[in-house]
């Protein structure tokens, strides 16, 4: 008997990237997502990202907002967007942001579709977010309020999970589960897995196809073809 945890959709809300990386450790990164290797630095983020899931985040990623911050040890270019307060850091390869924005805000918005589309599409869904900050619950109290409005029919989760806090302790209010880690992200969050990742293993992700099949008749010939979703 399968007494796994079920769940149709698991998105990473972009803290940073350790939850998109343990994600696709175990196999359950089915495809990409707008938040998946982006970080924050402050809680205005989540004040937009709110927003953002309100109005198909059409203010998000726009050419006019988006600024080149100091690197770091990981990353050697680095996009800020100044309204969202979104880090984008592993999707340009050029500090000239005319030579590669069009492509990067196509492939955003496609994630972003992709992503409202999949939500609609599932039942159970689950939100990570991960980082080091220290996080007021209205935020997250908010932004479920804000899918239950506009998907009603549909079971939220989130695992909101903090490292570098001042305890290890959980807390659950309703569907939204913190846990606060006093020990900060090392090598292996990104690059491996560690025991506080475990929980995933307890879910059994509903695995939708990645790959689409589609056949169609042109002049009494059956074409078929096949696409892998990027």
């Amino acid at each position: 008997m399968d007494t796994k945890k079920k769940c149709d959709l698991i998105c990473s809300l972009g803290g940073n990237c350790a939850a998109a990386h343990n994600l696709r450790y175990r196999n359950m990164r089915n495809f990409a997502l707008p938040f998946d290797w982006c970080f924050i630095q402050t809680t205005k983020a989540l004040e937009r990202l709110c927003d953002g899931f309100q109005n198909g985040f059409k203010d998000f990623c726009l050419k006019e907002n988006l600024v080149q911050v100091e690197s770091n040890k990981a990353h050697s270019i680095i996009f800020k967007d100044s309204y969202s307060e979104y880090f984008f850091p592993n999707h340009f390869s050029s500090t000239d942001l005319n030579q590669e924005y069009d492509i990067f805000y196509k492939k955003f918005k496609r994630r972003v579709k992709r992503l409202i589309s999949q939500i609609e599409e599932s039942e159970n869904i689950l939100f990570l977010f991960s980082s080091i900050l220290n996080i007021e619950k209205d935020y997250f109290l908010r932004l479920e309020k804000v899918l239950k409005n506009l998907y009603p029919e549909k079971n939220f989760e989130f695992r909101v999970m903090l490292f570098k806090q001042n305890e290890d302790k959980e807390e659950i209010m309703g569907n939204i589960h913190y846990i606060y880690y006093l020990r900060d992200f090392n090598l292996y969050d990104y690059t491996k897995t560690n025991f506080e990742w475990a929980f995933l293993d307890s879910i059994n992700l509903n695995k939708k196809r990645k790959r689409t099949k589609m056949s169609f008749s042109l002049f009494n010939h059956k074409i078929e073809i096949k696409w892998k979703r990027k």
